[in-house]
């Protein structure tokens, strides 16, 4: 396992839902977030489409120089900006699971469509990424605490959607009682846990969630750097 300072890394946010100066930033139905430590620059998802680069411009940072990109699943909101980041990064290794590339991915929210990804590579290495005391949870599909259950190591920093969604903005598909208990949860068993959560954790979610965690919860967007 990698060592870094948590005091020394940073964290940006090139593609979200949403943005935290939309006069400034894009944002997209898509996840993109750059990690830089002292010892590698690992961009974690690619967002659905180039907006990330654009962000990543306009926050003055290289993708040029960028050491791996992790892609924690095969749905395009993760995977639609990968294209564009090959074309201006040719030395990254590309770290993702065989089932991402060969998979074919469909939602049923609203209608049924197809959120699959053409890749741009025949080969890529399997998913493998360690970064000690960090944990990106991509989407959370396989559920959050289970994810957190599974982690072998300490961890003091979860970032990625919880793939909590709002169904209009307000009202979520769990309940509100279900999400208190599982903020009540969280913060029993990870209290020396931040959690940052955006994407698909929704609005409506987000504020119940965190008036049971509350500084232990925060919102992140396009154009921030944590």
């Amino acid at each position: 396992m990698e060592k870094h300072d948590k005091a020394s890394s940073t964290i940006s946010i090139l593609s979200d839902n949403r943005a935290a100066a939309p006069d400034r930033f894009g944002c997209e139905h898509g996840l993109s977030v750059l990690l830089r430590t002292p010892s590698a620059k690992i961009l974690m998802d690619t967002g659905a489409s180039g907006l990330f680069a654009v962000n990543a411009a306009l926050m003055g940072i290289d993708l040029s120089d960028i050491d791996y990109v992790f892609l924690s699943h095969g749905h395009s909101d993760h995977v639609g900006g990968l294209k564009t980041f090959l074309d201006l990064n040719g030395k990254a290794k590309v770290i993702v699971s065989p089932e991402a590339v060969s998979g074919r991915f469909y939602s049923a929210r609203g209608r049924l469509h197809s959120i699959s990804c053409d890749w741009p590579l025949e080969e890529m290495q399997d998913r493998t990424l360690f970064m000690d005391g960090l944990l990106y949870t991509g989407c959370a599909h396989n559920g959050l605490e289970n994810i957190l259950e599974a982690c072998p190591w300490p961890v003091h920093t979860v970032i990625g959607g919880f793939h909590l969604l709002d169904s209009d903005g307000v009202h979520s598909f769990e309940s509100e009682d279900q999400l208190t208990a599982l903020a009540e949860r969280l913060v029993t068993r990870y209290p020396r846990v931040s959690f940052l959560t955006g994407h698909c954790t929704g609005s409506g979610v987000f504020r119940i969630l965190q008036a049971v965690m509350g500084s232990s919860l925060k919102q992140f967007a396009c154009g921030m750097q944590l």
